[in-house]
């Protein structure tokens, strides 16, 4: 469990506040082996042992906010010591952004007026009720995962298996569009190919034919593929700075190989289909209702 309050930080110099609803004051070690986030930039050996008064921050403020080690931040306060310019130590990774910390109860200038406001408490379920009751409203109840498994197993599985199905939904979906696509396509071509295989054109001529065009139609999709996992991996992420957001998308190479084998799979499939149609064409009765 943690307790903590919330705070208000000038991150630049358009006057807006930004309000952190988990503000951690507490020694920086204690800070690091409690909450162990990710440490991207690590706060100097100098920096530390002035006891100057610093924050830690998510490492998306470096993108939305452009903030770097060193630059200064204002910590709007409502009591005597009014606006602090706090410098900028380092950052961590983590998920939720409104996390900040910052080392005012060791700094001796501010040190009574700021006082340690983040515990950590490792408690069972007898005491934790007596406290939430009394410190509920400034509480954080951390839960081990295990914990949560144990307990909501079924749901958590109940709701893994519904996304799963709809994600089966979506693709299988999309393998029909597939298939009824190019079934559409034989539709408008077979009477075509019915004159072609009349005049003396064989199925191995039509299927080296039909072959090599599925081959240009993977390669316009590769060529137009490749580029779009860069231009979303890339630049997406900057266009989201627009919204005061940042995510890096990290596509995992299985993704990639599966969505390709999925896709040729699919593709494969339907060409399949095609050309068995083209086999078993009935000419006379394409020509005679041409």
């Amino acid at each position: 469990m943690a307790f903590s309050n919330q705070a208000y930080f000038a991150l630049d110099d358009s006057g807006e506040s930004k309000l952190f609803t988990f503000c951690v004051m507490m020694p920086f070690a204690d800070f690091l082996r409690s909450f162990a986030f990710p440490i991207t930039s690590q706060p100097s050996e100098e920096l530390l042992a002035a006891n100057q008064a610093f924050v830690m921050l998510p490492d998306d403020y470096r993108y939305t906010h452009l903030l770097a080690v060193g630059d200064t931040v204002i910590f709007q306060t409502d009591g005597g010591h009014g606006d602090i310019e706090l410098v900028v130590g380092g950052f961590f990774e983590v998920s939720y952004p409104n996390i900040i910390y910052t080392n005012l109860p060791a700094v001796p200038d501010y040190a009574d007026g700021f006082r340690i406001n983040t515990v950590i408490i490792e408690t069972d379920e007898e005491l934790l009720l007596p406290m939430a009751e009394k410190y509920g409203e400034a509480m954080y109840y951390v839960v081990p995962i295990e914990q949560l498994i144990a307990r909501y197993g079924d749901l958590f599985q109940a709701a893994s298996d519904l996304i799963v199905v709809l994600v089966g939904v979506i693709v299988a979906s999309f393998l029909i569009v597939i298939v009824n696509n190019t079934l559409l396509l034989f539709q408008t071509l077979k009477s075509d190919y019915a004159k072609l295989k009349t005049l003396g054109v064989r199925n191995r001529q039509l299927y080296s034919a039909l072959g090599l065009e599925a081959l240009l139609c993977l390669l316009v999709v590769g060529l137009f593929f490749v580029p779009e996992i860069h231009v979303m991996t890339t630049y997406l992420p900057k266009l989201m700075l627009f919204f005061q957001y940042h995510r890096e998308i990290i596509p995992q190479a299985t993704t990639v190989v599966f969505g390709t084998v999925l896709v040729a799979f699919a593709f494969g499939g339907s060409y399949l289909v095609y050309l068995r149609k083209i086999k078993n064409l009935d000419l006379i009765g394409e020509i005679k209702y041409e």
